[in-house]
């Protein structure tokens, strides 16, 4: 059991893959580790553990391993004190940053110091605190533009830039950037494109390939790493697989690069790029096939994508398709002769999945009695069934309630400290402390940080309303199943019309019996099942 008043001291180091190419012996994580030990044992103070985050940016707190690891030892009282060498080793996202030092921490009694900056919690609040963050994400936001600007420029030049080469090509000895033939792969690259022009499907081509146990992409990658493949990752040739290698251009001796970017230096999230705004250099090395090949591959593509509609073995379009999933994996239900079956278990078999098969008879019955039942209920007694249906819902909805109540109280908080930040900031400049171009940049930066925190207050307070309206909903879905109290038989117009989606769990053997549960989740009501 510790002391009252022991401090239980745990050193923060993180270095960026940016701060690595001009670390110094300061920087580098064992001078952070070996100045922050030396600086925690001096005072007496108990050493806990290390904690430590190498090639990991500063402007996403919840992507560094260690740094989480730490937060779970605070929450479980091993750590009481934070020490680092200095704020930006901490973070690089001051809206991240000020909500630990100025919430989380206080809150579970956290101490925390950064040695170089002379900043220590237990001192009291520090004015100037909030501008280091700024200026540190500033940093941030900084090289992220001119790491951005240089990746563009490499793409211009036909640079390759991805960190893995295409499947058929491999990188250069002599430069990493440039590809060149791998000969093994590439015999494969021009059988699919040689097979798809002559009339044989993608999904028939990725049977033959696997029945000739030959390397997908994807099987190649991890053999080359010599490390195991995720246990849900499927290694096989799909449809999907063939579709996406006849798109790229790099076949024919062309680079496109710069199709996807992040949302924001801070976030990890990719966004699509429009094709127009593609950095396409051609003739930048060796082709695998003509041009002429892959504009025929690609042109079939498109015309059997136009033509290409999804139907039942009889040619009619699946009562249940768009609206039935499967319970375990959430992917839609694939319908094949008289039955239903997961289509991610079709693609990828046993290991990602399980069949939760079910009859087209036994679906077909079970929601024309559940809605027989529900139209039946609401006609007889109508108040009552809202009522009960309240009470179902009122737990799930009350702990929804909190949760975004929550969230808006701390985006007011998150709004109300850059205000506060905004003000201390004239003080500064009135004072002549600030310059003006600083003066004008970091305003400039609240007020965007002020617009965000202000979107999300709205948008919270829509999805608050919405949770609030639940009676509402549930009269809508009163008035419309009322309305099928006579209802004998399903078509499409009254599925879509009645319900939002209907989950299809695995069979179960249960007293005796194999059993299977369906989860109907009605428009308006949700899953009304009692």
């Amino acid at each position: 059991m510790k002391a009252p008043n022991e401090i239980l001291a745990a050193p923060y180091c993180r270095l960026s893959r940016e701060d690595v190419k001009k670390e110094d012996a300061s920087t580098s994580i064992k001078g952070q580790e070996t100045m922050i030990t030396d600086y925690i044992t001096e005072r007496g103070w108990t050493l806990v553990d290390v904690y430590k985050d190498d090639g990991y940016s500063g402007t996403n707190f919840d992507a560094r391993p260690d740094f989480m690891r730490l937060i779970r030892d605070v929450e479980k009282g091993k750590v009481n004190c934070i020490v680092v060498r200095d704020l930006s080793r901490f973070g690089r996202n001051y809206t991240k940053a000020g909500y630990y030092l100025e919430e989380y921490f206080p809150e579970h009694r956290v101490r925390f110091i950064a040695v170089n900056d002379n900043f220590d919690t237990a001192k009291g609040e520090d004015d100037i605190t909030p501008f280091k963050n700024v200026f540190n994400e500033m940093y941030a936001k900084d090289i992220s533009g001119k790491t951005k600007s240089a990746k563009r420029t490499y793409a211009k030049q036909g640079k390759f830039l991805g960190s893995v080469p295409p499947f058929g090509y491999k990188r250069s000895v002599a430069d990493k950037h440039v590809l060149e033939i791998d000969v093994e792969q590439a015999d494969i690259v021009k059988r699919i494109f040689l097979l798809y022009t002559s009339g044989v499907s993608m999904r028939n081509i990725a049977d033959l390939l696997n029945s000739e146990h030959i390397l997908s992409p994807r099987a190649y990658y991890y053999r080359s790493k010599q490390k195991p493949h995720p246990a849900n990752e499927s290694l096989t040739w799909s449809a999907n697989t063939i579709r996406q290698l006849m798109k790229s251009i790099v076949y024919c001796g062309h680079m496109a690069q710069c199709k996807r970017k992040s949302l924001s230096y801070k976030s990890k999230i990719r966004l699509v790029v429009p094709e127009d705004d593609w950095v396409i250099v051609k003739n930048t090395h060796e082709p695998i096939i003509d041009e002429a090949l892959w504009q025929k591959a690609n042109d079939l593509g498109k015309s059997h994508k136009q033509h290409r509609v999804r139907t039942s073995a009889s040619g009619v379009v699946s009562l249940f398709a768009g609206v039935a999933f499967c319970e375990q994996c959430g992917s839609a239900m694939s319908f094949s002769v008289s039955k239903y079956r997961c289509s991610r278990y079709n693609v990828h078999g046993n290991r990602v999945c399980t069949p939760h098969t079910i009859s087209y008879e036994a679906l077909y019955d079970a929601i024309l009695a559940d809605i027989q039942h529900h139209a039946v209920l609401v006609e007889q007694d109508e108040k009552k069934v809202i009522e009960r249906l309240e009470g179902l819902k009122s737990k799930q909805k009350d702990n929804k309630l909190d949760d975004v109540r929550k969230r808006i109280r701390s985006a007011s908080s998150k709004e109300a400290s850059v205000i506060e930040l905004a003000h201390k900031l004239f003080e500064e400049k009135a004072k002549g402390n600030i310059p003006d171009a600083l003066f004008k940049m970091m305003m400039q930066k609240y007020e965007i940080e002020q617009d965000s925190q202000r979107n999300i207050i709205s948008n919270l307070s829509i999805v608050l309303a919405e949770l609030e309206a639940t009676r509402e909903n549930l009269l809508d879905w009163t008035r419309l199943i009322k309305q099928y109290t006579k209802i004998d038989k399903l078509d499409r117009e009254t599925i879509l019309a009645l319900i939002e989606r209907i989950e299809i769990g695995e069979r179960a053997l249960c007293n005796g019996s194999l059993q299977q549960k369906i989860t109907i989740v009605y428009r308006f009501a949700g899953n009304v099942a009692a």
